[in-house]
C-alpha cells in the first residue's frame, strides 16, 4: 500500500513540475525570465574548392544561452562559449541558385545575403538581418579579392 501512495505522490510532483505556471487556458504569458535578444555577426569567410567557410560571432543582450544558430538551413557549429564564435562550411553553389546570371558582374564577385536566425534558451527566434558574404563566381574562385568582412561590403546585424 506505501508503494502505490509513494508512486502517486512522484506522479504528481512529474505532472506539476511539467506544467509551466505562464499559461492560462487560452492565453500563453511569455516566461518573465525571457528577455533580451540575439544579435549575430558574420566576420570573415573564405571560399575554396567550392565551399565558403564563415566564422562569426553571436551574443544574448540579456546573457541568456544561444541554443543554435542556423545559416541557410544548417547548423553553425559553435567553436565557443554560447556561440560567442561559430563556424559554418556552405556550397557555393547553393548560394549562388538565387542569382540570375545576368546579375553576376564582369569580375565575378556577387553579394549574397543569409538566411540566418539564432534560437535563445527560451526557444525564442531572432531573424538575423543584412547578414551579407561575397562569392567569387570565377571557376577556380581566386580572383584575388579581398573577403574579409571589415571591407566595404562585409556582413553584420549591426
Amino acid at each position: 500500500m506505501k508503494f502505490i501512495i509513494y508512486l502517486f505522490i512522484a506522479f504528481s510532483l512529474i505532472q506539476f513540475s511539467c506544467e509551466s505556471t505562464y499559461t492560462d487556458n487560452e492565453k500563453n504569458y511569455p516566461d518573465p525570465d525571457c528577455k533580451g535578444e540575439v544579435v549575430t555577426e558574420l566576420n570573415q569567410w573564405e571560399q575554396a574548392n567550392g565551399f565558403l567557410n564563415v566564422t562569426g560571432s553571436a551574443n544574448h543582450t540579456d546573457g541568456l544561452t544561444i541554443r543554435r544558430i542556423i545559416i541557410n538551413g544548417k547548423p553553425a557549429t559553435n567553436s565557443g562559449f554560447n556561440f560567442d564564435a561559430f563556424t559554418i562550411t556552405l556550397q557555393v553553389d547553393k548560394l549562388l541558385e538565387n542569382v540570375p546570371p545576368e546579375e553576376i558582374p564582369e569580375n565575378g564577385i556577387v553579394r549574397v545575403e543569409l538566411d540566418v536566425f539564432a534560437v535563445d534558451a527560451c526557444n525564442r527566434k531572432f531573424p538575423q538581418k543584412n547578414q551579407w558574404v561575397t562569392v567569387d563566381t570565377t571557376e577556380d574562385g581566386s580572383n584575388g579579392a579581398d573577403d574579409d568582412a571589415d571591407d566595404d561590403i562585409g556582413g553584420s546585424y549591426y
